[in-house]
Formats: C-alpha cells, structure tokens, sequence
C-alpha cells in the first residue's frame, strides 16, 4: 500500500551524462512510485481489494459511500422514503423505518416491539364527540361513531371505555333497536333495546373491551342503562321503567395492527317516532 513516507525521485539536469544518474534507475523509481498509487486506487468492479479507494467507495462491504451502506458501516441501510418516515434502531447494527403514524398520535416507547417505539394515542384520549346524533327513519345498520385504534393500545392487558350519552330514546308499538360492538370487522357485542313504556328515556350505554393476556384476544362487556327520568323519589327504580342490560362477548383480532372500533344502530321498524338521540361520545384509554 502507500508508503508512510514520499519516495525521493533524482531529477536530471540538462549538464547530466546520460548514463549518471542511471535512466534504468529513473525509470524503475516512476514505475516504482506508480505502482503504489495504482495500488491504493485498486481495480474497478467486482476484483476490487480491501484498502483501496475503489473498494472503499463502490463495496458494499467497505465503510464508504457510493451504495446502501449499513448502519454498523456508518450509513442508514435505506435508499427511498416516505413522508413523515423515522428511522429507529432494532439493535446495535441495524436501523429501520417506522412509517408515520395516524393525525394526532405521538411516539411511545414500547419494549415489545422491534423498533422500540411505537405510535400512540396522546394521553388516553382515542376519540370524542359532542355533535348530536339522531338515528331514526331507517332500518338500516347505520353507525354512530367509528374509529380507527392504534396498534398495540390494546397489547395483552390494555382496556378502552366508550361511553354513548343517550338524550332521547324512544320506542313503541314492539319495535326494537339494536345495538351493535364491532372491531376489525367483528361483532363483539349486540343488545336488542325494546322497552315496555312508550315513555322519553335518558341514560347511557357503556362498552369496555379488554385485552385478554395476548394480542390476539379481546373480551367485551355492553351495558345498557337506559331509563325514565325520575324526579320523584317514590317512583320506582329506574330498572323497572326502562331497560337494563348487561351482555358480555369475545373476540380473537391481531391488536398490534391499526384496527377500525365502533358502535352501530338498527331499527326495526322504519318511523320517525322511533328514535335515538346520542348526544356526545368518549372512547378512552383506562388501562
């Protein structure tokens, strides 16, 4: 390779003899001096050798540039990016990206995955609304609020509140309303509502889904707890003059993927006194 120090070369004068200094020796040191820089350049392609400037710039396996380099060779492993991608360490050699997460959502560290972060809700908020709702005129299935819950918000032993306020609820004549849970596609739980009055009831219906001790399995509780106001003591209990209903169901989804949460209704009769009025929603992270 290259000498530590420059080679001295014997540069003639135009009263030298021709043979003093030596035109071998003349030559032999250019070739000389020639050979060394020939070597630390190197050979293009793949007969490139370690230590040589084309193998520094062009192997994949040297510590320069001029191609995807690794992180343990200084570089990042990466050649194209999306918008809002951040690169994150797997381990002491390795970088990746992590996509950018949903609007609003901030990096949470999380041990069990491999790039040892995450997106996440900011705070336990997962969603809200104060808009009211009005379902009727319809038998359509027709959703009241949807979500999308980020990855791993559930992980093994993770829980999420939601909790529909009911304004207005009326039914009458036998028609029904039914009530629907559904995650990533799958009914968790569903109340039929058909109460016996014909009377205005207020109260709310509240579903807490729990992660079961994995990712992949999910239990869900669906209360219903709508009445007739009371303002008089001596009525009697709220569950007698409306309903009270307290149904429980399982589901198996992958948790760690960003997976669409939300509620739907269904009358069965299509009237206008049928009727449903939410009037905020919050769905929650209690755990």
């Amino acid at each position: 390779m290259f000498p530590s120090i420059l080679n001295t070369f014997n540069i003639p004068t135009a009263t030298d003899r021709l043979n003093s200094p030596s035109h071998s020796a003349l030559h032999n040191t250019v070739s000389s001096a020639l050979g060394q820089v020939e070597a630390v350049i190197g050979r293009d392609g793949n007969n490139s050798v370690a230590g040589t400037l084309i193998y520094q710039i062009r192997s994949a396996d040297s510590d320069g540039g001029g191609h995807i380099q690794t992180a343990n060779k200084g570089g990042t492993g990466q050649t194209t990016y999306n918008k809002g991608d951040i690169l994150s360490a797997s381990s002491s050699s390795v970088l990746a990206k992590l996509a950018v997460g949903l609007d609003g959502q901030v990096l949470v560290a999380d041990s069990s995955v491999a790039s040892g972060v995450k997106w996440g809700a900011s705070g336990n908020r997962l969603y809200t609304s104060a808009s009211v709702i009005t379902y009727n005129n319809s038998v359509e299935e027709t959703s009241l609020f949807s979500v999308s819950i980020p990855g791993s918000t559930l992980g093994t032993l993770g829980a999420i509140r939601t909790t529909l306020d009911v304004g207005h609820f009326q039914q009458a004549g036998g028609s029904s309303i039914l009530i629907r849970v559904n995650y990533a596609g799958n009914a968790i739980s569903s109340v039929l509502l058909n109460p016996q009055i014909s009377n205005v009831l207020v109260g709310k219906i509240e579903h807490t889904m729990v992660a079961n001790n994995a990712t992949n399995a999910q239990r869900g509780v669906l209360l219903a707890d709508i009445n007739k106001q009371r303002v008089d003591a001596q009525e009697a209990a709220p569950s007698v003059l409306g309903i009270w209903a307290y149904i429980t169901g399982t589901t198996s989804v992958n948790s760690s993927a960003n997976n669409v949460y939300g509620i739907t209704a269904r009358n069965s009769r299509n009237d206008a006194a049928e009727r449903i009025d939410i009037t905020q929603i919050i769905v929650e992270k209690i755990t």
